[in-house]
């Protein structure tokens, strides 16, 4: 699914499947970005289960994602982020211009190591600061609707009825 606001969530197929695996229900979707993955629990009222892995070392990364917060049984899961004023995000570029800089990474020196190799306007965000700037960004943008049983059921219809 592509919503206007840039969101990619879809099951794989085809050629290219997005990163990180995101489980909602016993459903298994993707997303292009591993913010979404932080932020969208919260906007459809479900937990999540999230698998990915280290931008630099391919260790697999496994989430819990609640409304309330994202969990890791590595307490040194990092999240590398990008300013977005040097990316193109408001145009059809996105994905590879912001998402692909969005990463899930298995410690601060493995991130402080994929910042350096990506220049100017990427950083680094802890779990818990990038899913609270998820939550930030969903409360400005869509405030009351959140997680409202339409929103849920809606999203959950789109996306994880049986292939």
């Amino acid at each position: 699914m592509v919503s206007r606001d840039w969101l990619l969530l879809r099951p794989a197929s085809g050629r290219l499947t997005p990163p990180h695996e995101f489980e909602v229900e016993g459903r298994t979707l993707y997303t292009w970005c591993a913010w979404d993955t932080l932020f969208l629990p919260e906007l459809i009222g479900k937990d999540a289960t999230v698998r990915s892995r280290s931008a630099v070392t391919g260790e697999l990364i496994t989430l819990e994602v609640t409304a309330d917060g994202a969990t890791s049984p590595s307490p040194d899961v990092v999240v590398s982020f990008v300013d977005p004023e040097v990316c193109d995000v408001e145009g059809n570029q996105i994905i590879w211009s912001f998402c692909h800089h969005i990463l899930f990474l298995s410690s601060r020196e493995e991130g402080e190591a994929w910042v350096a190799e990506q220049g100017d306007g990427t950083y680094l965000l802890s779990l818990q600061e990038a899913f609270e700037l998820g939550r930030t960004c969903n409360a400005l943008r869509y405030g009351s609707a959140l997680a409202s049983e339409s929103t849920a059921t809606a999203f959950l219809a789109a996306n994880c009825s049986a292939p």
